[in-house]
């Protein structure tokens, strides 16, 4: 049996690789100081109990960017979360309820991507001028 299009019907006109190319993010996700994490919702169509093949593929060309001793949320290599028992929608109700499953692991990589070494957030304490006694 033929399948039917996705979007309702409509059929996106194929690319050519020029066009695929231009449209590519990974390279700008390559040298960017940015830190990635991707996230997957277990319930979501299209998953079946792991992060998707696509998912992979993204993590290892950017931990590719930075060689062979690449480390999950160092550098380029984006940290893989999978989240059990969610959707896409779940995911974001999950915020303020008692299940941290989706927001622990957000809250500790926004909490270590911000947090920057005492000496980039320094700033040189005010000059005062001593009192002569």
């Amino acid at each position: 049996p033929e399948v039917a299009p996705p979007f309702g019907g409509f059929k996106p006109p194929q690319l050519t690789d020029a066009q695929k190319a231009e449209r590519d993010n990974l390279p700008g996700f390559k040298t960017t100081k940015v830190k990635v994490m991707i996230m997957r919702a277990e319930l979501d169509p299209g998953v079946s109990g792991d992060m998707t093949a696509l998912d992979h593929a993204v993590h290892d060309k950017l931990c590719a960017a930075d060689g062979p001793k690449a480390k999950d949320g160092q550098g380029h290599c984006p940290i893989l979360v999978y989240n059990k028992r969610h959707s896409h929608v779940s995911e974001v109700f999950a915020f303020d309820s008692p299940d941290t499953s989706v927001s622990d692991p957000i809250l500790k990589f926004a909490r270590r991507v911000t947090a920057a070494p005492p000496a980039a957030h320094a700033k040189p304490a005010p000059a005062t001028a001593k009192k002569k006694a």
